[in-house]
């Protein structure tokens, strides 16, 4: 019949075979994509970090805020950035300046005595801490909205 027994008649089904310069689809989780956190994890996680570190920056500190609580923010903000879901994003951007007036209104007002502890004092002291720690809010802020721009462009 002329047919060589070792090989195959007829089609050999090779399964898909990709064009040169074609594109391969893969999928999220080979990618390397982590879970994707939500709003109230983004306020949990920027404003826990943060309010701590401000209560021990305040405790080494007499009570005054400083970069160690800055650095925190920063850190916090990038983080959360950086790991909230899409539809939540705009939260990122919000929290950072919300998360410091917290730690002002709390571990700032730690070393004020009870001579200088009235309300205007208080608001006084909350003032000159949000003041004196302008760029570290800013930072924080500006560079979450940077990550969820570049991240919403990226699509």
């Amino acid at each position: 019949d002329g047919s060589d027994p070792g090989r195959a008649s007829g089609p050999v089904d090779l399964g898909p075979v990709e064009a040169e310069g074609a594109e391969v689809p893969v999928d999220r989780a080979s990618r390397g994509h982590r879970r994707q956190i939500n709003a109230a994890a983004v306020y949990l996680i920027v404003f826990g970090v943060t309010v701590i570190a401000a209560f021990v920056n305040a405790l080494i500190a007499s009570g005054h805020l400083g970069w160690p609580t800055g650095v925190a923010l920063l850190v916090a903000s990038v983080y959360a950035a950086l790991s909230v879901r899409r539809a939540d994003d705009t939260v990122a951007m919000i929290v950072p300046p919300l998360a410091f007036l917290v730690a002002a209104l709390t571990a700032g007002q730690i070393n004020i005595g009870a001579v200088e502890g009235s309300l205007f004092n208080r608001a006084a002291v909350v003032f000159f801490t949000l003041a004196e720690n302008w760029v570290w809010i800013i930072a924080a802020t500006l560079a979450a909205a940077v990550i969820v721009l570049v991240r919403r462009k990226r699509g």
